[in-house]
């Protein structure tokens, strides 16, 4: 399920062509980005800290800057998880995975349900309208009904207007480019729950983890997770408000693990598989 955010979050600065979080090779564990409002305060000794929004672009619950074209980041969280699923064998489909409530197979569904809905609501449809999972996909299918939903997504979203079209969700307005964040951290999430699944180890793009953990930062707060989705729940249509919410509280992390370890652990997922304790 994509990040809750703040109900109604006025992003109102539309595109431009310039990104603002810095996509320059740096070390795994730097979440360093060019955001005016980066306050990082981490020592370099702290090794067993929360991540902390500040780290990113200013306090949580502030807008992010995402008000430029994050297509192409998007696009790299996509291929990230593109190579994951064609790395998933038929034996592994039934294999448990972080996301309790999936195995391979449903995760998979999911994950192309993701892509789904987010060509939906680019198209100015609810994001309801696309099943939270995919289902009936033959066990060597699973690439190419990938790539089929990869292809329609960006077609819809090759039309510049969807950036700055204010799209309303159960838990924030905001326009295409910031919702393309948030769809960055599920995607880069999900991604990572399937490789802990598989033994598969991704090639993270750099510039697509910032931009999901800055747009996180500040969609998702650290306290009060549990009043955020009780306030989107009330927001869902009503044969969709029983749901687990998708979000436990932060994981604390070492201060320079790696920036997925990072994203994961905002997310409430331990970046150990399986968890230890």
């Amino acid at each position: 399920m994509t990040g809750l955010g703040h109900n109604t979050v006025d992003m109102t600065n539309t595109a431009n062509s310039t990104s603002t979080i810095d996509t320059s090779t740096t070390s795994p564990g730097d979440t360093s980005t060019t955001s005016p409002g980066d306050t990082s305060t981490t020592s370099p000794g702290d090794t067993s800290t929360t991540a902390n929004s500040s780290d990113i672009a200013g306090p949580t619950g502030a807008d992010p800057d995402v008000s430029f074209d994050t297509r192409p980041l998007f696009a790299q969280a996509l291929a990230t998880a593109r190579a994951a699923v064609g790395s998933v064998s038929a034996g592994q489909l039934e294999l448990s995975t972080p996301c309790a409530e999936f195995d391979v197979r449903a995760l998979l569904g999911h994950l192309t349900a993701v892509v789904q809905r987010v060509a939906a609501v680019g198209q100015g449809k609810s994001a309801f309208s696309v099943p939270d999972t995919v289902e009936g996909i033959a066990d060597d299918a699973w690439l190419a009904t990938w790539d089929s939903a990869i292809a329609e997504q960006q077609r819809v979203w090759s039309d510049d207007s969807v950036l700055t079209t204010i799209i309303t969700l159960p838990w924030a307005s905001l326009p295409g480019s910031a919702i393309l964040g948030m769809y960055t951290n599920e995607v880069s999430v999900h991604t990572w729950d399937l490789a802990q699944a598989v033994g598969y180890q991704p090639s993270w793009n750099e510039g697509a983890l910032k931009l999901a953990m800055q747009t996180m930062f500040h969609a998702l707060p650290a306290d009060g997770r549990a009043e955020e989705f009780e306030a989107a729940r009330a927001n869902m249509p009503e044969e969709h408000r029983d749901f687990t919410p998708p979000f436990a509280e932060v994981v604390a992390v070492s201060s320079d693990a790696p920036l997925i370890d990072r994203l994961v652990a905002w997310n409430g997922r331990s970046p150990v598989y399986p968890a230890i304790g």
